[in-house]
């Protein structure tokens, strides 16, 4: 049987980004990007002991999803040293403990950020319209710029991306 690659990748050559990775492997380089740290900073001893005792210990634990707020004797820890230390009152607030930067800044926004308010206030004020006629507005204007907006993006994940030929 014969297969045949999409018309859409036929075009393509590569990732732009692959192949700043290549250039950042390099050990003439010294790259300063993200999620590319130096090798030579890895605390592999360490991690593999670490690695060892925890999966020695209770290797279920370790290896499942935790909960989103973090682990939880962690959390009480840290609580307790925030209060005791820099006064933080936990009674009427919560810490979480995050994996990385994009959970952080992910539930940073959503904690922050009410993507619609601002739009569907100014509809109410300035048309003298209802929260639900003012949300059906943000909603009609929000499918119609999608429906534009498919036309001129959707080249781009299909564009040659150039590299060195």
């Amino acid at each position: 049987m014969e297969y045949e690659i999409s018309n859409r990748l036929s075009g393509v050559h590569g990732s732009m980004i692959r192949e700043l990775f290549k250039l950042g492997a390099s050990k003439d380089i010294i790259s300063f990007g993200g999620g590319n740290p130096s090798a030579e900073t890895f605390p592999c001893k360490e991690i593999e002991e670490i690695a060892a005792k925890g999966l020695g210990g209770n290797p279920v634990s370790l290896l499942q999803y935790g909960l989103s707020e973090g682990y939880t004797p962690l959390r009480d820890t840290m609580k307790k040293y925030l209060e005791k230390k820099e006064g933080f009152d936990f009674e009427n607030n919560e810490l979480f403990i995050v994996s990385g930067g994009q959970q952080c800044a992910d539930l940073t926004t959503k904690a922050l950020v009410n993507l619609y308010e601002a739009p569907v206030a100014t509809i109410q004020e300035k048309l003298k319209l209802n929260r639900v006629a003012s949300v059906g507005i943000i909603a009609a204007a929000g499918c119609v710029v999608s429906l534009v907006i498919q036309g001129i993006v959707s080249g781009w994940k299909d564009a040659e991306v150039v590299g060195d030929q």
